[in-house]
C-alpha cells in the first residue's frame, strides 16, 4: 500500500513540473526562423461530479503565471470567449463538457482544455458499514515500515455499495494535524505510524456519486497503559481567602489544562485536569474537589426566649447548633432568673473558625407565674351540642384542655398552659343530665272514617308535650310526640291503625242478546265480602244491579251492569257504478251501525260486475247483507304530440279537452320554455277515461365558446371566426379587431340555432415599454443581502435572478455573495427581455478547505478586489494576528509560518469603502480539513 502511495505522489509531481513548463512554436519566412513562446493549457480538475439539483458554483481552472483564462462554455470550437466561468446546470442528469484556454503575451493555448461535468441523480445510496476495524490490521501490516500493528495503526473499513462505483475520496488528520487527502478503489484505508492513544479522523465520500452523503469517523490506537496525573488534594479554606493556583503540570510530569482554570474562593466545586491529548494521549483526567467553607453565623436552638421567675436558669451552651458547631464563650456567662425583664447575652466564637464578623446576641425574658381563670359552663342535656372550651383564659393564658369534650356524662376538665408561659394548670366541671323517653298507652284500630279520640298531652311518666301530625281517621298514621322545651326527654311515636273500607269485586257478566238465558249473581265477592243484590234479574233490557255488604264488615256497596243487546240488521250503503280500472272502494268490516263481520268475496273486482255478501261475526245480535257492484269501461284520450322548442321561446298551450271530448287537467298546468319535461293529463272525476302523458323537449341556448384574449399594440391581429369552436355560426360587430385600442366584440348567432349572443373582450397591451433595468444591493456583509430591481418604463414585469424561476416581486432576499445575473421580461411578452450579468453582492466565504483539490483552497473576500487599498487581517480565537491579505491577492492558504493551522473558526477584520464612506467589518469563518 505504501509503495502505491509513493507512486501516486511521484506521478502528481511529474504532472506539476510539466504543467509549469512552456512549449515553443516555430515559424519561418525564407531562411529566417522565429520562436514564439506558446502557453500550455491551464490546469483543470476533470471530470467533475455534481448531484442533481444541487447548488453549483462557477467552474475553476488554474492558469500559468501571468496567464488569463478564456471560457468558451460548451463550444469545443468557434464561439466567443468570456472572462466569467460558466456555472453548470444541475437540473438535468447527464454529462456536459465545458472548454477553457489561457492567454499569455497575446498567445492563446490550443487546443481548448475540456472540463467534463457529470450530473448524477440521487439514487438514495449511502456508504455502508463505515467503521473502525483493528482486526484487519494484521492483513495489511507488512505493507508498511515499521509493520502496522493494532498498537501503532488504525484501519477504517466500509462495505462497497452496488448502487455506486467503488471509488472513494478521503481526507484524514491525526490529532488535528495536517490533512492527508487521496482516492482509493478499495473498501478500507489504514493509517500507520501512530502512537498509542492517538486518534485519526477520516472523512469518506464517493468519487463519482456526489449525492451520496459523506461520512466521518474517528479511530483511536488503544493505550497499552494509562497514566494518571498525581496532583495533591487541596485543603478546605474559608470563603473569601486567597485561593491556591492550579499548576499546568502534575508532579509526575503530565502537562495539560484545568476546567475551570481558576479556583473560585466563594463556592465549593470540582476541577478537572485534562492532559494534553497530543503529548499525553494515554493519560487520564484527574478531578480535584475543592471545599470552600462558608462564613457561618452561630445559631442556638436550645436557649429559651422566656424563663419563668425563680425557675432553674438554663445553661448557655459552649457550642452552636450549626451543622458544623461553632465554639466560643458567653457574656454574661450565667442566666439570672430572679429579676423580671429582658436581658441580652452575647456569644464570642473562638479563633480559627469560619464565622461572620457580626457577634451573636440572644435576649432572654424573665416573666412572673400566673393562674388561668375561666367562666363557668351551664349544665346541658345528654347529647346536646357542647361548645369548645376557650384556649385562652380570661387573663390571657393560652393552652389546651383534657380530656376531650363529652356531651353524654358530667366531666372534670383540666387546662394545661402552653409551654413557654409562666402559668399554673386550672380545672372546670360541666354537668350533663340524662335523657328520659315519654310513655303512652296503645290506641285500638278503627275502620276508615270512624270517630277518633284526642291523644293525651302528658305521658304516663309525666313528660308534657305536643303530637304531630293532626289526627287522621281515614288512614293508618304514625304520630310523633315532641316534649316541651326545658325537659331532658326524647321524642316518641305512636301508630293508630285505620282499616280501609273494601269495595266488593265481582266478575263482569258478558252482554247477552235480548231474550237469552241469564244466570243468578253470586252472593260473595271475589275478595270475600258477603251480601245481597237488587233488583231481580231482567233478560230483556240492560239493567244496573246493586250489591249491599252484610253488616260488620269494613266494606262499601258496589254495582254491576248487565247489557242486553237488541237484534240489529247491518246498514251498508249501496256502491255507485265504478269506472273500469279505477280504485275500487274497500269493503268495510264494520257497518255504519257498528256490526263487525266479513265479506264474500272480500275485495271488489274493478273490471267485472259482481255481488258481495256481508256475514256478521259471532256474538253479535245481527243479520247478513248483500251489495251489487256495476263496472263501466274507460275512454282513451287522444292529444297530439308537441314538437321540440328552443329555451326561452313561446311555449304552446295545453288544452283542457281532448280531441275525442274528454275534459280534465294537466300537471304541470303550463309547458316550461326553459327545461324539457313530461306533462300528465288527468281526466276530471266525472269522466271515465284514461290519463295521457306528453313529453316536451326544450333545447338549451348554447354559449358560443369564444374566449377573451390579448395582443400586443401594433401587432397583426387575428381574424374573428364566423364559427365558434363548438360549431355555432354567426356574425361579429365590429367585424375586425383594432390592434391599437382594447375593446368589446359582439357575436350574434344565425337563426334558427338555439344559441346566445356572446361578447368577448380583446385587450391591447402596450409594446416595447421595457427600455432599461437598474438595481440596488444592500450594504456589504449584510446578513440578509437583498437585491432590488427597478425597471424603466412602468409596466407589468416578471423578474429572475441567475437561472431561478421568474417572480412578480422585484426583490430578492438572502442572495449569495459574488456575481449574479438578473433578467426582466414583460408579462405579456410585448417587450424584449433585458439581462444584466454584472450584479455584485459583497459577502465573505463562511468556510474554506485548503486540501489541495483546487476547490476552496484559499480564503479571501473577492468582492472587494477592485478596492486596492483595502486590507484584511486574520486572527485566531485568542486574537493573535495570523495573516494580512489584500482582496485582489491569492488569499489565505490556511498556513501560519509555513505550518498548517488546525480546523476551527478564525476571525477577520476588513476596512472597505461603500458609497464613499470608509467602513469596518468583523466576523469569523471556518477552516475545514
Amino acid at each position: 500500500m505504501m509503495k502505491k502511495l509513493i507512486k501516486s505522489f511521484s506521478f502528481l509531481f511529474l504532472i506539476t513540473i510539466l504543467s509549469s513548463s512552456n512549449a515553443f512554436a516555430k515559424s519561418g519566412i525564407g531562411g529566417c526562423t522565429s520562436e514564439t513562446l506558446a502557453p500550455l493549457s491551464p490546469i483543470v480538475n476533470t471530470p467533475i461530479y455534481l448531484c442533481q439539483n444541487s447548488s453549483a458554483t462557477p467552474l475553476t481552472a488554474t492558469p500559468s503565471v501571468g496567464g488569463v483564462l478564456n471560457w468558451y462554455g460548451t463550444d469545443a470550437i468557434g464561439g466567443t470567449s468570456s472572462a466569467v466561468p460558466p456555472t453548470p446546470n444541475t437540473t438535468i442528469v447527464g454529462s456536459t463538457t465545458y472548454y477553457v484556454t489561457e492567454t499569455i503575451g497575446g498567445v492563446e493555448s490550443s487546443p481548448r482544455t475540456p472540463i467534463v461535468v457529470n450530473v448524477v441523480a440521487d439514487n438514495g445510496a449511502t456508504i455502508l458499514l463505515f467503521r473502525c476495524d483493528p482486526s484487519q490490521i494484521p492483513t495489511y501490516s507488512l505493507d508498511y515500515t515499521p509493520p502496522a500493528t493494532i498498537n501503532n495503526s488504525v484501519l477504517f473499513d466500509w462495505a462497497n455499495n452496488p448502487l455506486i462505483s467503488n471509488t472513494y475520496n478521503f481526507s484524514y488528520s491525526i490529532q488535528g494535524g495536517p490533512v492527508v487527502t487521496g482516492t482509493t478503489g478499495t473498501s478500507h484505508w489504514l493509517v500507520p505510524n501512530m502512537l498509542p492513544g492517538q486518534s485519526a479522523t477520516l472523512t469518506l465520500t464517493s468519487a463519482t456519486h456526489p449525492c451520496v452523503p459523506s461520512q466521518t469517523i474517528t479511530c483511536t490506537v488503544p493505550c497499552i497503559t494509562n497514566t494518571t496525573p498525581n496532583f495533591a488534594p487541596i485543603a478546605p479554606f474559608c470563603t473569601g481567602t486567597v485561593a491556591p493556583i492550579l499548576g499546568p503540570t502534575s508532579p509526575n510530569g503530565i502537562s495539560g489544562t484545568w476546567s475551570p482554570a481558576l479556583i473560585n474562593n466563594t463556592t465549593s466545586g470540582s476541577y478537572v485536569f485534562t492532559p494534553d491529548p497530543i503529548l499525553f494521549p494515554c493519560a487520564l483526567t484527574q478531578t480535584l474537589v475543592v471545599t470552600v467553607d462558608p462564613l457561618v453565623t452561630p445559631a442556638f436552638t436550645t436557649i429559651p426566649a422566656v424563663v419563668c421567675q425563680g425557675a432553674v436558669a438554663p445553661t448557655l451552651p459552649s457550642s452552636s447548633n450549626n451543622v458544623t458547631p461553632i465554639t466560643g464563650t458567653w457574656s454574661p456567662a450565667v442566666v439570672n432568673t430572679a429579676l423580671l425583664g429582658t436581658f441580652p447575652y452575647t456569644f464570642t466564637p473562638n479563633p480559627g473558625q469560619c464565622t461572620s464578623a457580626t457577634p451573636t446576641t440572644i435576649s432572654i425574658r424573665i416573666d412572673p407565674v400566673l393562674t388561668p381563670s375561666f367562666t363557668a359552663v351551664p349544665a346541658i342535656c345528654s347529647g346536646a351540642v357542647l361548645a369548645p372550651l376557650p384556649t385562652t383564659s380570661t387573663n390571657g393564658i393560652t393552652g389546651s384542655w383534657s380530656p376531650a369534650l363529652n356531651n353524654t356524662a358530667t366531666t372534670l376538665y383540666t387546662f394545661t398552659p402552653t409551654a413557654g408561659q409562666c402559668a399554673n394548670t386550672a380545672t372546670l366541671t360541666i354537668t350533663v343530665n340524662p335523657i328520659v323517653t315519654p310513655l303512652f298507652a296503645a290506641v285500638s284500630a278503627i275502620c276508615s272514617g270512624a270517630a277518633l279520640s284526642a291523644l293525651p298531652i302528658t305521658s304516663t311518666n309525666g313528660i308534657a308535650g305536643t303530637w304531630s301530625p293532626a289526627l287522621n281517621n281515614m288512614a293508618t298514621t304514625l304520630y310523633t310526640f315532641t316534649p316541651n322545651a326545658g325537659q331532658c326527654a326524647t321524642t316518641t311515636t305512636l301508630t293508630i291503625t285505620v282499616n280501609p273500607n273494601v269495595t266488593p269485586i265481582f266478575a263482569v257478566v258478558p252482554a247477552i242478546c235480548s231474550g237469552a238465558a241469564l244466570s243468578a249473581l253470586p252472593t260473595t265477592s271475589t275478595n270475600g265480602i258477603s251480601g245481597t243484590w237488587s233488583p231481580a234479574l231482567n233478560n230483556t233490557a240492560t239493567t244496573l244491579y246493586t250489591f249491599s255488604p252484610t253488616a260488620g264488615q269494613c266494606a262499601t256497596t258496589t254495582t254491576l251492569t248487565i247489557n242486553v243487546n237488541p237484534i240489529v240488521a247491518p246498514n251498508f250503503a249501496a256502491i255507485p257504478a265504478l269506472c273500469s280500472g279505477s280504485t275500487a272502494p274497500v269493503l268495510a268490516t264494520t257497518s255504519p251501525n257498528g256490526i263487525i263481520g266479513t265479506w264474500s268475496p272480500t275485495i271488489i273486482n274493478n273490471s267485472v260486475n259482481g255481488s258481495y255478501t256481508f256475514t256478521p261475526a259471532a256474538g253479535q245480535c245481527s243479520t247478513t247483507q248483500t251489495l251489487n257492484v256495476t263496472i263501466t269501461p274507460r275512454v282513451i284520450t287522444n292529444f297530439a304530440a308537441i314538437p321540440a322548442i328552443c329555451s326561452g321561446s313561446i311555449a304552446p298551450i295545453l288544452g283542457t279537452t281532448s280531441p275525442n271530448g274528454v275534459t280534465g287537467t294537466w300537471s304541470p298546468a303550463t309547458i316550461s320554455n326553459t327545461a324539457s319535461g313530461s306533462y300528465l293529463f288527468t281526466p276530471n272525476a266525472s269522466e271515465c277515461a284514461t290519463t295521457q302523458t306528453l313529453n316536451v323537449v326544450v333545447n338549451p341556448l348554447v354559449d358560443p365558446d369564444f374566449v377573451d384574449f390579448s395582443i400586443c399594440s401594433g401587432s397583426t391581429p387575428p381574424n374573428l371566426s364566423a364559427s365558434s369552436p363548438n360549431g355555432i355560426t354567426g356574425t361579429w360587430l365590429p367585424s375586425s379587431i383594432d390592434n391599437a385600442t382594447s375593446g368589446a366584440y359582439v357575436f350574434t348567432p344565425d337563426a334558427p340555432q338555439c344559441a346566445n349572443v356572446k361578447t368577448i373582450n380583446v385587450t391591447v397591451n402596450p409594446s416595447n415599454t421595457l427600455v432599461a433595468v437598474n438595481w440596488i444591493v444592500t450594504e456589504a456583509f449584510t446578513q440578509n443581502q437583498i437585491v432590488t430591481i427597478t425597471a424603466t418604463n412602468a409596466g407589468n414585469y416578471l423578474y429572475q435572478m441567475d437561472s431561478g424561476p421568474f417572480q412578480i416581486s422585484p426583490v430578492f432576499e438572502n442572495v449569495a455573495s459574488g456575481m449574479h445575473s438578473i433578467t426582466v421580461k414583460d408579462v405579456n411578452d410585448c417587450s424584449t427581455p433585458i439581462t444584466d450579468n454584472n450584479v455584485l453582492v459583497i459577502g465573505y466565504p463562511k468556510f474554506f478547505t485548503p486540501n489541495g483539490d483546487s476547490y476552496n483552497d484559499t480564503w479571501n473576500i473577492v468582492g472587494l478586489k477592485d478596492q486596492l487599498n483595502s486590507r484584511i487581517y486574520i486572527f485566531d480565537r485568542y486574537g493573535k494576528l495570523l495573516k494580512d491579505i489584500s482582496p485582489n491577492g491569492p488569499g489565505w492558504d490556511g498556513n501560519y509560518t509555513g505550518h498548517p493551522m488546525p480546523a476551527t473558526d478564525y476571525w477577520f477584520t476588513v476596512e472597505y469603502i461603500e458609497q464613499g464612506i470608509t467602513k469596518k467589518f468583523k466576523s469569523h469563518f471556518s477552516l475545514k480539513r
